[in-house]
């Protein structure tokens, strides 16, 4: 997540960090009645997958009760080591088409307006080779200014993992993910996700010529509330067993 400096949005808004607290942020799953939600507070964030402290990060693993803690150093390495064994154990034909193959031009283009939650959203849809891919929605709305500037001190970790992953070898394992690109990166300057994606399938046909759909099912924000969060919700969860590794963990998801 990209944010504008705290200082600057401070001198925007006039407010200083210690009087926001925490923020309680709700989605909910379309066509669900299933809701998640991301906690902020004191440079801290924590979501139904990830919790972001400092320079730690832990992810979590809810169907197995399961978690990991370590830095973004570790997790990138990880990766890294697990597409060198996957290359390893491919066929010469398949490096050789992986090596030549290039992700398709990522664009966007706006979609509209809306309020959701009661904030003024912008809609984007985001087209790789020229058909539609994703879609996102983001506020830059003033009343967001300390959500945002909380949100900016937990960035650390987080970027640092997201700046590994835009490596060509980490881009082709994640199958070429729009996120990674500028194009979605410069929607999210100084913004907050109010709408996204929170599965997409491919719908292919085998006639005229391979033509096939994307279709996208949302979590939308609900709610948005200044709150203190526990500090337990910045721990793994009671019950949880830690495995050693990252690469562990992946094994159980």
């Amino acid at each position: 997540m990209r944010i504008p400096c705290i200082a600057a949005v401070m001198a925007l808004f006039g407010v200083a960090p210690a009087a926001w607290g925490g923020w309680v942020v709700t989605y909910q799953e379309e066509g669900s009645n299933k809701t998640s939600q991301v906690l902020v507070q004191d440079g801290k964030l924590a979501s139904e997958e990830m919790i972001v402290t400092g320079d730690a990060l832990i992810l979590l693993d809810r169907k197995a009760k399961k978690y990991w803690r370590g830095t973004a150093e570790e997790i990138c390495s990880t990766m890294k080591q697990m597409m060198e064994e996957m290359q390893a154990a491919m066929p010469p034909a398949m490096k050789q088409k992986m090596a030549m193959a290039a992700m398709p031009q990522v664009t966007r283009e706006e979609i509209g307006t809306a309020e959701i939650a009661g904030y003024q959203a912008q809609g984007y849809r985001f087209l790789m080779g020229g058909k539609p891919a994703s879609e996102l929605w983001v506020s830059k709305d003033p009343k967001l200014a300390g959500l945002l500037a909380e949100a900016k001190r937990a960035e650390g970790v987080a970027s640092e993992v997201g700046a590994c992953m835009k490596s060509p070898m980490m881009a082709m394992m994640g199958g070429g993910d729009v996120s990674q690109t500028k194009a979605y990166e410069e929607v999210m300057e100084g913004a907050w996700v109010m709408k996204e994606p929170s599965s997409v399938s491919m719908h292919m046909t085998t006639r005229g010529g391979g033509q096939g759909s994307v279709k996208i099912r949302f979590k939308t924000v609900v709610s948005i509330e200044q709150k203190d969060v526990p500090a337990s919700a910045f721990e793994p969860p009671e019950g949880f067993e830690r495995v050693e590794s990252f690469q562990d963990l992946t094994k159980e998801m």
